[in-house]
């Protein structure tokens, strides 16, 4: 099903080719990343506001908590305290320095995944003219039936058949969003697949 207003080929015969099941499984809710367009010609996947607020209390808690063990306790030595704090600050920097992200530059024709640009002639360099469409799709994530959630991904379909991931969410409305948007920035169509 393809977005009314953006650009769309309802006889596609790839739209009925392709797989309809999630890629990576979701991301974790301290990657949670948006779509922006921040100029004519360049647009990125960014981290949530949310994002930096979460791991900053996840950080306040953990310190919290050994800061009271020690002060009822009394035997936790300071070596303890700081090994721990400098755990969790290399925590905090191991994840928001990961290669994940996703940047459009369209003045150069290209996309790549990471936070810094691969040298030219990288597999990981994608000239945008072989994009084909986006595909929203839907999946669960979780041990079981019970327990877990459904998760949305928006996926890139490349001229080759193969799809990359771009962003997932426990929202479809935040997916399906970032999809029109960034099939409008690139003037290709977005199927959602989430829907029967």
């Amino acid at each position: 099903m393809s977005e009314p207003g953006l650009p769309t080929i309802s006889s596609d015969p790839v739209e009925q080719l392709i797989e309809r099941t999630p890629i990576t499984g979701g991301r974790p809710p301290f990657c949670l990343r948006y779509f922006v367009q921040t100029s004519e010609s360049s647009a990125r996947f960014q981290l949530h506001p949310r994002s930096f607020l979460l791991l900053g209390v996840l950080c306040l808690i953990s310190v919290l908590a050994i800061l009271g063990f020690f002060l009822i306790d009394g035997s936790l030595s300071w070596f303890l305290l700081a090994v721990f704090v400098l755990a969790e600050a290399l925590t905090v920097v191991a994840i928001f320095t990961m290669p994940t992200g996703t940047t459009i530059n369209l003045d150069k024709g290209i996309l790549w995944q990471g936070w810094s640009q691969p040298p030219a002639g990288s597999k990981d360099l994608i000239p945008v003219s072989t994009i084909h469409a986006l595909q929203v799709v839907k999946g669960w994530r979780g041990p079981n039936e019970r327990q877990g959630h459904f998760i949305y991904e928006l996926n890139m379909l490349l001229e080759d058949g193969s799809r990359r991931n771009l962003n997932s969410h426990r929202r479809h409305r935040q997916i399906y969003g970032d999809g029109k948007a960034m099939a409008r920035f690139l003037g290709i169509p977005l199927w959602d697949h989430s829907v029967k």
